[in-house]
């Protein structure tokens, strides 16, 4: 069994961000995903998980914005 790499808070949040940015420059979002997680050094299964995370917290803040005007 491998050890669990534990990569911070920022470096989480900063690789949704590089998927988005490199979506255009791939033919699908698998395609996507399986790059920048290479190129992170991170499995594709994990990027997908945060991209995910942040997807949902983006939804909830969305939510949260609108239901206080």
């Amino acid at each position: 069994m491998t050890a669990r790499t534990r990569h911070t808070e920022e470096f989480r949040m900063k690789a949704p961000r590089l998927l988005e940015e490199s979506r255009a420059n791939h033919s699908s979002k698998t395609r996507a995903v399986a790059s920048v997680a290479q190129s992170l050094g991170i499995a594709s299964e994990t990027l997908r998980r945060w991209r995910n995370k942040a997807d949902r917290t983006d939804d909830a803040e969305d939510y949260a914005r609108s239901a206080s005007r």
